[in-house]
């Protein structure tokens, strides 16, 4: 796991809110891209989503009309 994480900096924070972690490596770039990935995927299900209320109501549509 050491070969993934370079650094590891931990932040004061005012008050009694918890301390700040903040890390750097190869493992940041992971975790940054596997938020990127959820994201797009989130993106691709709404997108397919809308897509197939577009037909249904299209489909609907031709159907009330013929």
């Amino acid at each position: 796991m050491r070969q993934f994480i370079q650094k590891v900096v931990i932040g004061k924070a005012p008050g009694h809110q918890p301390a700040t972690l903040e890390v750097h490596g190869r493992i940041a770039s992971i975790l940054a891209a596997m938020e990127a990935a959820t994201l797009m995927e989130k993106l691709l299900d709404a997108y397919a989503e809308e897509r197939k209320r577009c037909f249904q109501a299209t489909s609907l549509s031709s159907f009330l009309a013929a």
